[in-house]
């Protein structure tokens, strides 16, 4: 048998397949269907992929920059065009408004009687909170050079839900009278002041200083808690000096002679209101004589047409000269023209309360009726909330004040630089605000000086020995946003520090990006805060009145006329003897002192929780989500100008001691974003972070699909 015996058996079929180098082509030997299919294949796979590709490129770039333009339009307010409801009603009731609230915290004075007669350690009891919710309201809406110009007014509520469960409206609370320390304050004590009030009732119309001056010596004690009683707003010490005003007025103190003078009602530096009126703001007798007099005095001097022209061009010597007369005929007049009519109305409501209507008008026709011809008119008194002193939509038909009160606000907005976003630079009609004196060492400035001050404090003329604060810093509602990107949120924010305007120090602070990541309701926050030592004594801030006299106290005398002071609540991180010079008891039942606010050199957290500023940011939007200001008034009573040796109250209380720095109250000012809108925030926070994954996964597997379609279309 030969080797051809054991071939493979001849197969047609199989060598019609089989090249002659034995490999298979199915491609040479396809069916035109088959080729058909394979082609509509590839292209398919290819269009596909194209379009998955150029989806994933638009969902990586246009779409965070449809996001990011969505974002700039709720932020950046650039023409008249872009002002909607969040702009003018920020903290109303529209989709992308912010409730916003102030949580009134008051310092009840429990030993009355102990602090007067025989000048012991103040106590005080914390009270609180009264709960308030606040609207603002923005008028006369202008864009010009990249700023926003526009008047605000504000309108608030008592909210009881929010409020501690037994704390009402109606609650009355013992503290200190803004009205008696600023009036006071500036006569150089109450020897001083009734000798100018003498001067401009009948009795002492022809009389000498000297002849005035002596009858002060002899009745002043007297007199002043005459008048103190008239300032109490208390209905029965009312009732006393109406039925005795008239003969006082022509008399003088000889008609003060037999009257029983020596109730709480009459003491003067210690008043008893509601909450009410201490928070929104009440009417005060002795700052309304005082501005009522000076309005007389005014007119007397045909002041009115030279004020008018300084205030076109104030920056004449002659203009300087009567500076500080000017200020005070232009609240004179708002007294006497447009405060005056509303109060005396408040006045007769409580008036009425206890002795009936017709005598309430009679009351009334007597003393506030007579404001412009005789200058016994009623002056506001700024509440710890409503700082106007009115609460106009309760004693006025209209919910504004009159629009002459008004004053103008100006801020960038960040449309031709986003680092300038909402910085202001006009607030409340001022651009710069005289501070300080330089008193060459850290004290408390005299009454003489605080005084004088009024006479040289020209930020336009300003004199070596000035600090004018400009105004700077935002408004607190946010930052630059940073925006999303490919990657997503951010979640960080570059700038260290953010400078913030605030109303109650008169200038802005520095708060300090603490890079805490914080979460509110699931959503990423970045918190600003400022340090510690904001408020102690340094080089840097020595010109401005900061930790004088000590350190955690921010120095207020030059810019309000009498001892003031604004710090954190219960002086957190100042001087120890500002804790050791009152006692003061907190809401829960413990003394604030060194060792129950602190542990370990640091405030516990259940007060640093209480008691802390800060915001906290969302990066992208820019926006503060959650915010919290809490600052406290504190006063002091100074030196008497007439007598050194006593205090202010130099005719009533002259033996108490003097620049010891009393807490009244302390109020937070908080936001918090509605439940409503953290859909929206998670959404976006949900939608950016897909960016990155869907731009991968379009462009790459678009880009396999190409390929796959590339190799198949070749093979077809």
């Amino acid at each position: 048998m030969g080797f051809d015996d054991f071939k493979t058996p001849k197969n047609d079929t199989y060598d019609k397949l089989v090249s002659p180098s034995e490999v298979i082509l199915d491609g040479d030997h396809q069916g035109p269907e088959k080729k058909k299919k394979t082609r509509v294949a590839s292209y398919a796979l290819i269009i596909v992929g194209v379009l998955l590709a150029i989806t994933g490129i638009i969902y990586g770039t246009a779409v965070p920059a449809i996001v990011n333009r969505s974002i700039k339009n709720k932020v950046f307010y650039c023409d008249s065009g872009d002002v909607d409801e969040a702009f003018i009603d920020p903290y109303g009731d529209c989709d992308d408004c912010n409730p916003y609230y102030r949580a009134y915290h008051v310092f009840n004075v429990t030993n009355t009687g102990a602090f007067l007669n025989q000048n012991e350690k103040l106590n005080v009891q914390e009270r609180g909170p009264y709960v308030y919710r606040q609207w603002e309201k923005k008028v006369n809406v202008t864009f010009a050079g990249d700023r926003v110009q526009y008047k605000k007014y504000f309108n608030f509520a008592f909210d009881p839900a929010q409020s501690c469960s037994n704390c009402r409206e109606n609650d009355t609370i013992t503290s200190f009278d803004a009205g008696y320390f600023s009036v006071i304050a500036q006569a150089g004590g109450e020897f001083r002041f009734l000798v100018a009030l003498l001067q401009s009732i009948p009795f002492g119309a022809n009389q000498s200083l000297t002849e005035l001056a002596t009858s002060v010596t002899l009745y002043g004690p007297r007199m002043m808690r005459f008048l103190n009683g008239l300032n109490s707003l208390d209905p029965a010490a009312m009732a006393l000096v109406a039925t005795n005003l008239p003969r006082f007025l022509l008399g003088g103190p000889s008609a003060l002679a037999n009257l029983d003078l020596s109730g709480f009602a009459y003491n003067g530096i210690l008043v008893t209101h509601s909450i009410r009126e201490w928070s929104m703001g009440y009417p005060s007798f002795l700052a309304g004589l005082a501005l009522g007099t000076q309005h007389l005095a005014c007119q007397r001097r045909q002041l009115t047409n030279q004020c008018d022209a300084c205030a076109v061009d104030g920056r004449n010597p002659a203009c300087s000269a009567i500076s500080n007369a000017c200020k005070l005929c232009k609240r004179a007049a708002a007294v006497v023209s447009v405060y005056n009519n509303p109060l005396c109305d408040q006045v007769e409501s409580i008036y009425a309360g206890t002795y009936g209507a017709a005598a309430a008008s009679n009351f009334t026709a007597s003393t506030c009726r007579r404001c412009a011809s005789s200058g016994f008119c009623v002056a506001p008194l700024s509440g710890a909330v409503e700082e106007s002193g009115v609460d106009w939509s309760r004693l006025t038909s209209s919910s504004s004040p009159p629009p002459q009160l008004l004053k103008r606000y100006t801020q960038r907005t960040g449309c031709d630089d986003a680092t300038y976003l909402g910085e202001y630079e006009e607030f409340d009609g001022y651009t710069s605000f005289p501070l300080w004196a330089d008193l060459g060492s850290r004290r408390n400035p005299t009454l003489q000086e605080i005084v004088a001050f009024g006479s040289y404090s020209n930020c336009a003329m300003r004199p070596s020995n000035l600090t004018c604060a400009n105004v700077t810093g935002g408004d607190g509602k946010g930052v630059q946003p940073q925006l999303t990107t490919l990657a997503g949120p951010r979640d960080s924010i570059p700038s260290n520090t953010y400078a913030m305007y605030t109303t109650q120090s008169k200038q802005n602070v520095t708060l300090m990006n603490t890079r805490d990541l914080r979460k509110e309701s699931g959503i990423e926050l970045i918190r600003f805060a400022p340090n510690d030592t904001l408020l102690h004594y340094t080089p840097g801030n020595n010109g401005k009145g900061t930790g004088v006299p000590v350190n955690g106290v921010q120095n207020l005398a030059f810019a309000l006329g009498f001892l003031c002071y604004v710090s954190y609540p219960m002086f957190m991180y100042g001087d120890q003897k500002l804790l050791e010079d009152v006692q003061i008891t907190l809401i829960d039942g413990k003394v604030a002192t060194k060792a129950s606010l602190y542990a370990d050199g640091k405030v516990k957290k259940v007060y640093a929780d209480k008691y802390e500023n800060y915001l906290d940011i969302e990066p992208t939007t820019g926006k503060t989500l959650v915010a919290r200001k809490r600052l406290m008034a504190s006063f002091a009573l100074s030196k008497s100008v007439t007598n050194s040796s006593a205090s202010m109250s130099d005719l009533v209380w002259p033996s108490l001691t003097t620049e010891v720095i009393y807490p009244v109250y302390w109020v937070e000012e908080r936001a918090s974003i509605k439940e409503a809108k953290v859909g929206s925030f998670k959404s976006l926070k949900r939608l950016g972070v897909s960016f990155l994954p869907v731009f991968l996964v379009g462009l790459i597997f678009g880009l396999f699909l190409v390929f796959i379609g590339v190799v198949y279309h070749r093979r077809a």
